[in-house]
C-alpha cells in the first residue's frame, strides 16, 4: 500500500507520522502544487491533505 502526504509542512512540527511506515511505503512531501498533484497521487493508495482543495477531477487522478 502506497500513502501519499502532499504537504507536511503544514502539520507543524508536532506531528509523529511514523505510526504510517508500518502500513506500507509512505511518502511525504513537504508541499505541493496543483501541477505536481496529478503526478505525485497517481499510484497513491491512500492520500492525506491538510490544506490542498482536492476536487472530483484531482481525485480521479489517484488509482
Amino acid at each position: 500500500m502506497k500513502i501519499v502526504f502532499l504537504e507536511t509542512e503544514t502539520l507543524g512540527n508536532d506531528v509523529d507520522l511514523s505510526i504510517f511506515d508500518q502500513l506500507g511505503e509512505v511518502v511525504k512531501y513537504p508541499r505541493s502544487n496543483p501541477e505536481e498533484n496529478a503526478r505525485r497521487i497517481a499510484d497513491a493508495d491512500i492520500l492525506i491533505v491538510n490544506k490542498i482543495p482536492m476536487n472530483e477531477s484531482t481525485l480521479k487522478l489517484a488509482k
